[in-house]
């Protein structure tokens, strides 16, 4: 198991093909002589499903995406939901299945992806180091289906996702412009999902992309689409309320 994963960290450094190649090769070693029922099992799955993943990313190869995917769904149903690590082996199935879907453009595959990425976060621990990452991905994931289906409830879910990415990071921390941004231009959609009358969500949209601005540095690069949905955001309240400073402001 350490050679395998010696293997995939020099392929992380150096990108080498040969390296990856020879870590898939001793993974799968690993896996044919470990026991369904041992502890370790899952975690060597979900190494062996890395690695095909990383190939794929590389090659392309179907053969490398469908592995990666078959693995990872191997070690999250050989785990109980008391695991320890269920909540990132949840996350390696969602990624998984979430680049699948874009080879593909499965349904099954985003509602998979869906559904594992927010058990992922169900099963984070309060305060782990990766909760802004987890909350990307499942923000993400749920965007992408809106965009293909228009359901509202996953533009709500992706809110909910949003905010506590942004509530997981300090006042002034950097990283809180872009998620900002996002929050505010999530209210907008959901403002036009409403039939364009819901004067509460383009209110929360005015105010949260206010502080996106206010938080950027002029050279910032969210600064721009921050200003550009500011804009956005005051128009539709001018064309509900009619007062000329939102129409001057935008």
């Amino acid at each position: 198991l350490e050679l395998g994963d010696a293997y995939m960290a020099r392929y992380s450094m150096f990108n080498g093909l040969g390296d990856v190649n020879t870590a898939i090769l001793y993974l799968q070693q690993v896996v044919k002589y470990t026991e369904q029922e041992q502890k370790s099992m899952p975690c060597r799955l979900g190494n062996l499903g890395r690695a095909y993943l990383s190939r794929f990313m590389r090659l392309g190869d179907v053969d490398d995406i469908e592995n990666a995917v078959a693995m990872q769904n191997r070690a999250v149903k050989c785990m109980g939901d008391d695991h320890d690590h269920k909540f990132s082996h949840m996350e390696d199935l969602g990624v998984a299945l979430r680049i699948r879907f874009d080879y593909y453009h499965k349904s099954s595959d985003l509602d998979q992806a869906v559904d594992a990425l927010s058990l992922a976060v169900q099963y984070l621990p309060e305060g782990h180091v990766n909760t802004v990452g987890y909350m990307t991905n499942l923000s993400g994931i749920l965007q992408t289906r809106f965009q293909c289906n228009g359901r509202v409830e996953d533009v709500e879910a992706a809110i909910v996702a949003i905010r506590r990415l942004i509530g997981f990071l300090p006042d002034g921390h950097p990283g809180r412009i872009g998620p900002l941004q996002k929050l505010g231009t999530l209210h907008i959609v959901l403002f036009q999902a409403s039939d364009g009358t819901d004067l509460e969500i383009l209110q929360e949209a005015i105010l949260v992309l206010r502080q996106a601005v206010d938080c950027a540095p002029e050279a910032h690069p969210e600064k721009g689409p921050s200003l550009n949905s500011l804009g956005v955001a005051l128009l539709y309240r001018f064309s509900l309320l009619e007062e000329a400073i939102d129409r001057d402001d935008s």
